[in-house]
């Protein structure tokens, strides 16, 4: 699936209970995705699904996502980067089960080409910079700067929580450096830069140095109740020990490893249901006739049931494996996952700030106008603008001297379009910025 790449505003992706099975291109690792948009996106929701075999499985790659909810699925057997885009305004990482992630792992030289030559992994995270691909408006008129929300760190909103991240020991091999003898790992002989050998980078990490970093540093940025290197006992072997060893031949293939080269491998086995991936099984039938639900499916991807999310109760990882489905609720577990990020960002010592105190606005959706409101610690110069999703300023209500005290300020939103917007409440230098939603 690919979307249009020249577009700078707008694109929106929904994607809700769906099994992308055995995506898996014998030619190469990254061509095996479910969607490819290399352009800014608007809002990406991808709840309750199951990957398997694929590539790069959620390609955004140098472009902002002002908003993601990545919830609730199951990443399994995934030979290339799940998600290779860093950069996001507000995004919700919760509730994910990722099984044999990027197996191919990744070779060192590649960490070069990133700017502070660390290399990827899978919960990615970087800053916004003017070199992405942005939102039109994102940029001041000579594009040389950021303009709000997006050009203060402290305007993100990042949360990861309740994810597990599991490599099966049948990897070790592969990972440990058995098939060659020049490393404890694997070896690459591609000519990113100048001929090999190269080490691979295996397994890849939950976060680099540089999440690690932004996560540690800032109040907004939050990662809890993560679950490494514990065996979520899913109803089946993921990776068997033959498909983990013909596995590695085709990735030795690959990173043109000589000796490799010419070899037969069968990946066969890397498939699930009946190894045939032109078939969707069901229990008694090849054709899928009387399929109801995917747990009737011949593949049992479903984990032990005690890996429960402490956000909205449910096993971790697709629930249509299991019954549970039927009771999930999307707006039930967004709002436990919104709440999840409050108590945790509520919970930590922020800055004082000494100039004004930015509250709400109310209410909040709302239709035709809402209330702005905030209280001067002292008086002082005051500018409050509002922006839509884009950057874009549409509105500018108040530029002048406020005295100390409670504050609030009507915004007539009858003309506005339906949609995402953020005021930004700026003064002696210091500024906070909230969100807030238009319904029509």
């Amino acid at each position: 699936m690919v979307f249009c790449k020249c577009c700078t505003q707008g694109l929106v992706i929904e994607m809700r209970n769906n099994y992308f099975r055995d995506l898996f291109w014998d030619d190469q690792w990254w061509a095996s995705r479910v969607f490819e948009a290399k352009v800014p996106i608007d809002s990406l929701i991808f709840e309750n699904n199951t990957v398997t075999g694929s590539g790069m499985a959620l390609l955004q790659q140098e472009a902002l996502c002002s908003y993601a909810l990545i919830n609730h699925n199951s990443f399994i057997n995934n030979h290339g980067y799940i998600m290779v885009n860093n950069y996001y305004l507000e995004a919700y990482f919760t509730n994910n089960l990722y099984i044999n992630s990027q197996i191919k792992g990744e070779d060192q030289t590649v960490a070069l080409v990133e700017p502070d030559k660390i290399a990827t992994c899978i919960m990615g995270l970087d800053t916004i910079n003017t070199t992405i691909l942005l939102p039109e408006g994102a940029l001041n008129a000579d594009s040389t700067a950021l303009l709000p929300p997006y050009d203060d760190i402290a305007n993100y909103k990042i949360y990861a929580s309740n994810n597990i991240y599991y490599n099966e020991p049948t990897l070790d091999p592969y990972y440990s450096g058995t098939y060659n003898t020049l490393y404890d790992a694997p070896a690459s002989y591609l000519n990113w830069f100048g001929d090999g050998p190269w080490e691979v980078a295996v397994p890849t990490p939950w976060m680099n140095s540089r999440a690690l970093a932004l996560y540690a540093d800032w109040p907004n940025i939050v990662e809890e109740n993560t679950t490494l290197d514990t065996d979520p006992e899913l109803g089946q072997a993921a990776l068997t020990v033959n498909a983990a060893d013909q596995l590695a031949i085709w990735n030795r293939i690959l990173y043109g490893v000589p000796e490799a080269q010419g070899s037969a491998y069968d990946l066969s086995d890397y498939y699930f249901g009946d190894n045939d991936p032109t078939t969707i099984p069901g229990v008694a039938t090849e054709d899928g006739d009387g399929i109801v639900n995917f747990y009737d499916l011949l593949e049992d991807l479903s984990i032990n049931s005690s890996h429960t999310s402490t956000l909205d109760g449910h096993t971790i990882g697709a629930l249509h494996w299991t019954n549970e489905i039927d009771d999930f609720d999307p707006n039930t577990s967004l709002t436990a996952i919104l709440d999840g990020y409050a108590n945790a960002t509520t919970s930590v010592t922020k800055p004082i700030n000494e100039v004004f105190e930015l509250a709400q606005n109310l209410p909040n959706p709302f239709n035709q106008s809402t209330d702005i409101i905030f209280s001067m610690h002292k008086k002082a110069n005051v500018t409050l603008t509002i922006h839509n999703a884009y950057g874009v300023q549409v509105a500018t209500l108040f530029d002048g001297v406020q005295n100390a005290g409670s504050h609030n300020i009507t915004w007539d939103a009858s003309s506005a379009a339906a949609g995402i917007y953020f005021y930004t409440l700026e003064s002696d230098n210091i500024k906070a910025t909230g969100k807030m939603m238009v319904v029509k």
